[in-house]
């Protein structure tokens, strides 16, 4: 053992320093996971949280461009849904209302009947 976790391991580890309030933590663990691991079945999950640790972290900005990153290049993953919908929270978060409401839309009309979709319903009803 050269003291790497296991792939599996390292996502669900961050998970739970996301979960715990580490952000800083969870997102080197993501990073190095990426980089050891960018065929992996877990990557779009992986960037996912990455984005989440940003958003977390109250760098917006940041966190918009990576779950960016995951709708173009996961699109047909579940978590390309859900990163649009972060996307829309993100804007809301900085009080741009107008900006969340596209992103929302976005979903709603790219991702039908997804739960994503179903959350950004809700959202815009607000």
């Amino acid at each position: 053992g050269s003291g790497t976790p296991a792939p599996d391991k390292m996502v669900d580890g961050a998970k739970g320093l996301l979960d715990s309030g580490n952000h800083t933590g969870a997102e080197q663990m993501l990073e190095r996971f990426l980089q050891l691991h960018p065929k992996h079945k877990r990557v779009a999950e992986a960037r996912y949280r990455r984005a989440s640790a940003a958003q977390k972290s109250g760098k917006f900005q940041q966190a918009v461009l990576r779950y960016q990153e995951v709708i173009d290049k996961h699109k047909m993953s579940a978590w390309a849904s859900w990163a649009m919908f972060k996307q829309g929270e993100c804007f809301a978060a900085q009080n741009q209302m107008g900006n969340a409401r596209v992103f929302f839309n976005e979903v709603i009309r790219i991702f039908p009947g997804t739960p994503a979709a179903e959350a950004a319903k809700k959202r815009l009803k607000n």
